[in-house]
C-alpha cells in the first residue's frame, strides 16, 4: 500500500509538473490540471492540490471566468490554512487580490494582498513580492488611492530588478501610465507608455508590449487626435487578431470596444457607439468585471445623450456612477457626476445636479489632497475635465 501511495504522489507530481509546463506555454491546460488535481487528490496531498487550485485559477482568470476562478482560489485558501503552510497561503492571497482586482472588488483585493506581504518578506521571496507590489499599485489605483498605487508599483519594480523579472519590469511603466491617465496627467501617461513599448521590445515580452500600445491610443485619443488613435487601435486589433493570444484576448477586447467607442464618441458617432457599447456589456457581465460593466453603461449614457435621448442617456450614467461608486472607482465617479448634472441641468433638475457636483468638487478635492507630488496634483487639478467640473459647480452655486 505504501509503494502504491508513493507511485500516486509521484504521478500526481508529474501531472502537476506537465500541466505547470503547458500553461507556460499558453496550451490550452484546463484538462491537464484537472487530471494533476485529481491525482494529488487521490494521494492525499493536500499541498499539491492547494498548488493545483492555483494552478487552475490562474487558467480560469486567463479565460475570462473570474465566478470560477473565486471559488476555486477560495478552496486553495481553506486548504493551506488548514495544512499551516505560511508560504503557500501568502501566494494563494495574491491570487485572490488578483481576481478581486479582476472583478473591480478593490477594497478586498487590498485586503488579501496586504495579508501575504509581511510572510513573503519573512521567506525572502522577492519574486513574488514584486508581484504582490505590483497587484497592491492594481488594486489601490482601482481603488482611487494614487499616491499609494505609485508607491506600490515603484516598490515592484525595486524587487523587481533585483530578481531580473522581466514581465514586472516592464510592465511598471504601463501601470504608472494607466495612473497618470487616471489623474488626466495624458502627457506624463504618454511618456509611462512609450516607455513600457520600449523596455517589452527590449526584453522581447509581447502581451505588456501590446497593453503599452493600448494605453498610447488612450494617451493620443486623449491629447486631441482621436482618428490617430482609431487608426492605431486598428493595427493593434489586427495584431492581436494574428497572435496566438486566446488566453489574454477577451481582457484586450473590453478595452479595445471601449477604447473603440470613445475614439468614435469624440468623431461625434453616437450611433455606431451604443452597438460597441452593448457587445462591450455582454463581455464584461459574462466575466463580471465590474469597472467595465460601469464604464460601458458610461459610454453608452454619452452616446445616447448626445443623440438628444436624454431620458435614456440619464438612466445608463445613474446606473454607471451606482456601479462606480460601489467599487469606489473614482475617475466615474467624479466624470459621471458631472456629465449627469450637465443631463439634470438640462431637464431642470437644479438640485439633483447640485447634488452631483457637490459631490464630484468633494471626491476631486480627496484625491488632490492625498497626492504628494505637487506637480501632479497641479495638472490633476487644472486638467480640462476636472476644470469643468469646477465650474459647473461654481455656475450653479451662484
Amino acid at each position: 500500500m505504501a509503494e502504491a501511495y508513493e507511485d500516486d504522489g509521484r504521478y500526481a507530481r508529474l501531472l502537476f509538473t506537465r500541466a505547470q509546463l503547458a500553461n507556460r506555454q499558453h496550451e490550452v491546460t484546463t484538462d491537464y490540471v484537472r487530471a494533476a488535481l485529481s491525482a494529488a487528490e487521490r494521494a492525499g496531498n493536500l499541498a499539491l492540490v492547494a498548488q493545483n487550485l492555483l494552478l487552475l485559477t490562474e487558467i480560469q482568470e486567463g479565460q475570462g471566468a473570474l465566478d470560477d476562478a473565486l471559488v476555486t482560489i477560495n478552496r486553495a485558501q481553506t486548504i493551506s490554512d488548514e495544512l499551516g503552510d505560511i508560504h503557500l497561503a501568502a501566494r494563494i492571497r495574491n491570487e485572490i487580490g488578483f481576481v478581486h482586482t479582476q472583478r473591480g472588488e478593490f477594497a478586498e483585493a487590498i485586503a488579501a494582498i496586504e495579508r501575504a506581504l509581511k510572510p513573503l518578506a519573512q521567506f525572502e521571496d522577492r519574486t513574488s513580492l514584486a508581484y504582490s507590489q505590483n497587484l497592491l499599485g492594481r488594486a489601490y489605483g482601482g481603488y482611487g488611492d494614487y499616491q499609494q498605487a505609485i508607491n506600490a508599483f515603484q516598490r515592484s519594480r525595486v524587487e523587481a530588478e533585483a530578481v531580473g523579472d522581466g514581465y514586472l519590469i516592464v510592465q511598471t511603466p504601463n501601470m504608472l501610465g494607466w495612473l497618470h491617465r487616471e489623474l488626466c496627467a495624458f502627457e506624463q501617461a504618454l511618456q509611462f507608455d512609450q516607455e513600457g513599448i520600449t523596455l517589452a521590445v527590449q526584453w522581447a515580452k509581447e502581451l505588456p508590449e501590446v497593453s503599452a500600445r493600448l494605453n498610447v491610443c488612450l494617451d493620443v485619443l486623449y491629447l486631441g487626435e482621436p482618428e490617430r488613435a482609431l487608426g492605431m487601435l486598428n493595427e493593434i486589433q489586427a495584431r492581436i487578431e494574428a497572435g496566438a493570444f486566446g488566453f489574454h484576448a477577451w481582457r484586450w477586447r473590453l478595452r479595445i470596444l471601449h477604447a473603440r467607442g470613445l475614439c468614435l464618441l469624440a468623431l461625434n458617432q453616437p450611433a455606431t457607439v451604443l452597438p460597441l457599447m452593448d457587445e462591450g456589456l455582454t463581455l464584461a457581465e459574462s466575466a463580471t468585471v465590474r469597472k467595465y460593466i460601469a464604464l460601458y453603461h458610461e459610454l453608452k449614457g454619452l452616446a445616447l445623450a448626445k443623440l438628444a435621448q436624454a431620458g435614456d442617456a440619464t438612466s445608463e450614467l445613474e446606473t454607471a456612477v451606482q456601479l462606480a461608486d460601489a467599487i469606489h472607482y473614482q475617475p466615474l465617479c467624479w466624470q459621471g457626476r458631472g456629465h449627469l448634472a450637465a443631463l439634470y441641468a438640462d431637464v431642470e433638475r437644479p438640485q439633483d445636479a447640485k447634488t452631483s457636483l457637490t459631490a464630484a468638487r468633494q471626491i476631486i478635492r480627496h484625491i488632490a489632497a492625498h497626492l504628494t507630488d505637487e506637480d501632479l496634483r497641479n495638472t490633476f487639478l487644472n486638467a480640462s475635465p476636472v476644470q469643468t467640473v469646477i465650474r459647473q459647480y461654481d455656475n450653479l452655486m451662484t
